[in-house]
């Protein structure tokens, strides 16, 4: 518009003066012919964008409207007016999500055991934690998604943002208001006609570190406020600032990239481990203990400290988008002409929105779909590392690694793949639901690749190799070669006999001395370690090393081809899903529909995953631990159960979301205002992608 005002003074400076109406505005004299003359012709010129000289300022990313600038209120800088398009609100977008991604699902999950050995947490406790972010979602989302979706989007999601941060810098003001870690090993050997106890440990003042537990809770219910707004409004933002046959690639690119951020969590929260938790406040060099140790405490805070400082510095460009990006209103025009009902968004109740979603039946379906598949990958993303770990006779860092290495191409690529995919062939909504079906089907195939599995290990006082014979769920740790160390089941420190056998800890192995070689520690004079030798193996065995004994089994890379075909084929649905919910209902209801879905998806889905799975798996677990007489954690698991019951629990759930969508798809008919409500020559739907 710069180049317009300046032709116009061009045309006063050669047709005639011009008058002032007191406010620097410059007029025209009307009875001037020559300047009627110019005025007419500066009417005639082009409109041309001073930023990059295309005639029609819709196309080239500018907006003749002040009020849909980028800026930060009266702050409209002209340098920041070119990134005011679609694809830099997908980077924005994407780089939020990844941040939200990491923390939430990658260093939460990666901190788990590291936080309940630090603040004597039960594991009841971290799964209320774990899941106190999905219940602050479910509490705001409808809110969030009704009144959000009629206001300005982008705001809305930039606040969002800064809540995430402060949510983080709560979640580790625990680790600067307690004592540095008391990083002391315990020879934990065996100490004839001992009298242990632990009523001093319960009576220390350590005892109260539990009570941070509302600290922590309180932080994941600030970030689950913070991250509503990610998963409902993005998606609508998106869709109505692209064309309909852009929204699904927009759409599967920010899906894929999503699936990115939990798995650079689960990586750099591994990686963070094995760094010292009291980190610039202790001298490193002074640290006797190594993070294979089980008394190590790695700094499980550094990564939520990185992701604070990141969502602030993020906020900061979504809070300057406006709520229609350039040429959205050429976008809306040619989406209103594809539908054969008009629509006030402004004059729609809630209630009345909410009967009609609940009146849509293919709606209703994919909602319950997609409810079952949050259940199946909220559980099955929280316990994978805990699987792999026991499974193959993993450390925690690595399986931690590895989860995250391999949902990294499955998950992400599956999803930008189905976008791509939804694009290419322009699907109508009714193939679009067709297509989830299918994949979803396959996944349901690749569950019983689950199978795959390792031996159980020995274990001493487990199965066979415990007093009175083999029981298949019981576990008595106490034997004859034990009987007189007055050994206790608080502490699990796993050794590994010379025999092959793993025991609970050096107590439990009978061994009476520790000595360490090359910075491993070994036990001698093992008398549990004889006594399992005996008529199997040379007697004079008496040695352990400590940790658990390691696994011979080779299934590792094979499991690991099926776990990445069944991720692929799960998320290869999620574009799908997304888009035909925003394709089966109202223009209208695009928000409140997608708020709705992900109320179902957490209520339904991601609550209670993790708990039935963690239910689940506990009764496969054959060694538990005890602390001031209650049990806490599970350190052994029969792998053979547990392999059963989480194939058994896929399948049959992955059952259930196949046959949901096949009955979206039979029942689906479009829906007046939808955009996909439009019919051709022959009176058959047309989606307009």
């Amino acid at each position: 518009m710069a180049e317009v005002h300046n032709s116009t003074q061009n045309a006063e400076a050669s047709y005639g003066p011009s008058v002032s109406n007191g406010h620097g505005d410059a007029h025209l004299k009307p009875t001037d012919q020559p300047q009627e003359q110019a005025d007419q012709t500066v009417q005639n010129l082009p409109t041309v964008c001073k930023d990059c000289g295309v005639l029609d300022t819709l196309e080239c990313g500018c907006k003749e409207n002040p009020e849909d600038q980028c800026g930060w209120g009266k702050l409209e800088p002209d340098c920041v007016q070119k990134c005011h398009n679609a694809k830099c609100l997908l980077f924005c977008l994407c780089f939020m999500v990844t941040i939200q991604g990491m923390v939430v699902n990658g260093f939460v999950s990666s901190s788990i055991t590291t936080l309940e050995k630090r603040f004597n947490l039960s594991s009841t406790q971290a799964g209320v934690i774990d899941a106190g972010y999905d219940i602050a979602t479910v509490l705001v989302l409808v809110f969030v998604s009704y009144y959000g979706g009629r206001g300005h989007k982008g705001k809305w999601i930039g606040v969002g943002t800064i809540l995430l941060g402060f949510g983080s810098v709560i979640f580790i003001i625990p680790q600067f208001t307690t004592g540095l870690y008391a990083a002391q090993e315990r020879e934990d050997v065996c100490v004839l006609d001992s009298n242990n106890n632990q009523t001093d440990f319960c009576q220390s003042p350590d005892a109260h570190l539990s009570d941070y537990f509302y600290v922590f809770f309180l932080g994941q219910m600030v970030q689950g406020f913070g991250c509503s707004p990610m998963f409902t409004l993005a998606f609508v933002y998106l869709d109505e600032n692209v064309s309909t046959k852009e929204s699904p690639l927009y759409t599967g690119i920010y899906y894929g990239i999503s699936v990115i951020g939990p798995a650079l969590g689960y990586v750099l929260g591994g990686v963070l481990l094995n760094l010292y938790g009291d980190i610039g406040q202790v001298d490193i060099s002074s640290v006797t203990i190594s993070p294979d140790s089980p008394s190590w405490y790695g700094a499980w805070w550094l990564g939520f400290l990185g992701t604070a400082v990141m969502s602030w510095i993020i906020a900061f460009p979504l809070l300057g988008f406006a709520a229609e990006l350039p040429g959205a209103l050429k976008i809306k025009e040619e989406k209103k002409k594809s539908n054969s009902t008009a629509f006030d968004s402004n004059l729609m109740d809630l209630g009345a929105a909410m009967k009609r979603l609940f009146q849509n039946a293919t709606f209703v379906c994919i909602v319950i779909c997609d409810a079952v598949e949050g259940f199946l990958v909220g559980g099955f993303i929280a316990f994978a590392p805990k699987y792999l770990e026991n499974q193959f006779s993993m450390s925690a860092s690595q399986a931690s690694i590895l989860t995250g290495v391999v949902v990294v191409p499955a998950g992400g690529g599956a999803a930008m793949l189905s976008g791509f995919l939804l694009r290419k062939l322009s699907f109508s909504c009714a193939n679009i639901i067709k297509f989830g079906f299918i994949v979803l089907l396959i996944s349901f195939f690749c569950c019983f690749g689950l199978f795959v599995r390792c031996d159980n290990m020995p274990f001493a006082g487990v199965g066979a190799l415990q007093p009175g014979g083999y029981h298949e769920s019981a576990s008595n740790m106490t034997l004859e070669c034990n009987i007189h160390c007055g050994c206790l089941q608080d502490f699990y420190n796993p050794v590994c006999g010379d025999n092959g056998v793993t025991y609970f800890s050096p107590c439990y192995a009978g061994c009476l001395t520790k000595n360490i070689l090359e910075s491993d520690n070994y036990y001698n004079n093992c008398s549990c370690v004889q006594f399992h030798s005996s008529g199997l193996m040379n007697n004079s065995m008496t040695k352990a090393k400590e940790g658990p004994c390691s696994t011979s089994c080779t299934l590792m890379p094979l499991y690991q081809v099926v776990l990445l075909f069944l991720i692929t084929f799960t998320f290869l649905a999620s574009t799908p899903t997304v888009q035909a919910i925003l394709r089966s209902v109202q223009e209208c209801d695009k928000s409140l529909a997608t708020g709705v879905g992900w109320v179902a998806v957490r209520l339904l889905g991601l609550i209670p995953g993790p708990i039935v799975f963690g239910a689940i798996l506990d009764s496969a677990c054959i060694v538990w631990g005890e602390e001031c007489g209650q049990r806490t954690s599970c350190h052994q698991y029969d792998n053979e159960r547990m392999s059963y019951y989480f194939v058994a629990l896929s399948a049959s759930f992955k059952a259930v979301s196949s046959l949901l969508m096949f009955l979206a798809w039979y029942l689906y008919k479009p829906v007046p205002g939808s955009a996909c409500y439009a019919e051709d020559a022959t009176g058959e739907e047309v989606c307009q992608l």
